[in-house]
């Protein structure tokens, strides 16, 4: 069964942490490596270390021993034995060698356990950085660069008291900015287990600067390790957004839609391209009806488009942007569905300022033409309008009419086609609205 390791730093400084067993002077990292419990910690320092510390946590006095087990050579044998300390709580082995593991033999009343340590000196195993290059990729180049880096990078390894010898993992960073969704500067740091070659990353969307450094034990020794470079974008990429134009009218009916995206005709909708700037130069809309027999598309060079939707049906609007050389483009679409056209005529109304069925007004959705009267009893007119969204609020000459029946005619034209005459569809209606109050 495979074993997950996870690599972190505990920094120490002077005596260490008593919480910790082991603790050392000056200011170390001690280093948890992932070692099938074979070994219980490594410390790395530079270039001074004093002392290493055992802590027995506890009161429980015991005794104990420091063996040599192992060098950068392999095993010791037989184990060599470095320093002893009898009925004491804690131990503490001065000027451990560099390159080197230790065995600490502890025996309380009788009982004995082993803890094992190995000592790595960075200040001998520094990393280098000679360059940086960035270059846009060979086979994708719009959507990948190309990092490379010359290092010179030291194998640190220890070994286990098994003689199996491991070589610590070293980090390194890759740092450079791009754009987010809303074009704002996104600062993106990439970490590495170890020194790139030929490593692709995403292309930024700006011009910016890469920077390479590691490793986190330089990092941590304040140490500065980097190599710096300028990149200038050529990617781009779009990011089409789509938002229906509001309209307050409280009686058109499936005014917007979201799924599908659209909605009542004549349907207004704002195109926003949120392509990556200042490196997209170029735009091009396309409108495409798929309802039609000819699907030749409209096209508009603007960077962000309002268009009105007349028709009912249903409609594909691609969006490409390119860079000034046109090297790069990006591409994304997105459908607007038109509904059909309806109208429906209510037979009662109370205008009495309950803010319910004030006015009479006609439900419909997605109407070319209207035009609509209602007349009294005795073929009066008393209120005429051709914008359906509007209505009857219940007054003749601004003042309130008689409670009653009244008689209307409406005329409306669809945006949509009837399919037996192969006409815009019609609506003629005629009947008796009851005005209550």
């Amino acid at each position: 069964m495979k074993r997950f390791c996870v690599f972190f730093l505990v920094f120490l400084v002077a005596i260490g942490n008593l919480m910790a067993q082991f603790s050392s002077n000056g200011r170390s990292a001690k280093w948890f490596e992932c070692n099938f419990s074979e070994i219980d910690e490594v410390f790395i320092f530079n270039g001074n270390i004093d002392y290493i510390e055992y802590n027995n946590d506890g009161d429980e006095e015991a005794d104990f021993t420091w063996y040599k087990y192992a060098d950068n050579f392999g095993l010791t044998s037989p184990k060599i034995a470095v320093h002893e300390e009898n009925n004491t709580t804690k131990s503490t082995f001065f000027m451990p060698d560099a390159g080197t593991g230790y065995e600490v033999e502890i025996s309380i009343a009788g009982v004995v356990y082993r803890k094992y340590v190995w000592v790595i000196d960075y200040s001998t195993n520094k990393i280098d950085i000679h360059s940086l290059e960035v270059r846009d990729s060979e086979t994708e180049r719009c959507k990948f660069v190309e990092v490379t880096a010359e290092t010179t990078v030291p194998e640190m390894r220890y070994y286990t008291p098994k003689g199996i010898s491991y070589s610590l993992l070293r980090t390194f960073k890759l740092a450079y900015t791009t754009l987010d969704k809303e074009n704002n500067p996104k600062d993106t740091v990439e970490v590495l287990s170890t020194p790139i070659f030929n490593q692709l990353v995403k292309a930024p969307f700006c011009d910016t600067e890469f920077k390479f450094t590691g490793d986190q034990f330089a990092e941590f020794y304040g140490e500065k390790r980097e190599a710096k470079v300028g990149y200038s974008a050529i990617a781009v990429q779009a990011n089409l957004k789509a938002t229906i134009v509001p309209r307050d009218a409280k009686n058109e009916r499936e005014r917007e839609m979201d799924n599908p995206f659209g909605g009542s005709a004549p349907l207004n909708v704002d195109f926003t391209s949120n392509a990556k700037e200042p490196v997209t130069k170029w735009y091009e809309w396309q409108i495409i009806d798929l309802s039609a027999q000819s699907n030749t598309p409209k096209i508009f060079r603007d960077r962000d488009l309002r268009y009105t939707f007349n028709d009912w049906g249903r409609y594909r609007v691609k969006l490409s942007v390119y860079n000034t050389e046109s090297t790069c483009s990006s591409q994304e679409e997105t459908d607007v569905s038109v509904v059909l056209s309806s109208l429906e005529v209510p037979n009662v109304f109370t205008p009495n300022g309950d803010g319910i069925h004030d006015e009479f007004r006609v439900a419909y959705k997605s109407l070319a033409t209207f035009h609509g009267i209602v007349y009294n009893r005795w073929g009066r007119k008393v209120f005429e309008w051709t914008d359906p969204a509007r209505g009857w609020d219940g007054r003749i000459g601004g003042k309130p009419a008689v409670v009653g029946a009244y008689y209307y005619i409406i005329e409306a034209t669809g945006v949509d086609i009837d399919p037996e005459t192969r006409k815009p569809m019609k609506y003629k209606k005629k009947g008796d609205i009851n005005l209550i109050r």
